[in-house]
């Protein structure tokens, strides 16, 4: 069986480590890499601001 690339789901795995550090996996599927990274981006700032107190790495 065969999937598309744009037909995966996109996810986000959470995890809570040693000393309630956050970590995560984020999976996003498209063509338009572009697009993709953008997005991958702005998921990743979003986790960061609710779990990082809003500091980057």
């Amino acid at each position: 069986m065969e999937v598309s690339i744009n037909e995966q789901t996109p996810s986000i795995k959470l995890v809570k480590g040693q000393k309630d550090a956050y970590g995560w996996e984020i999976k996003l599927f498209g063509k338009d890499i572009p697009k993709v990274l953008e997005e991958l981006k702005q998921v990743n700032d979003r986790l960061l601001q609710e779990y990082s107190g809003g500091e980057g790495e």
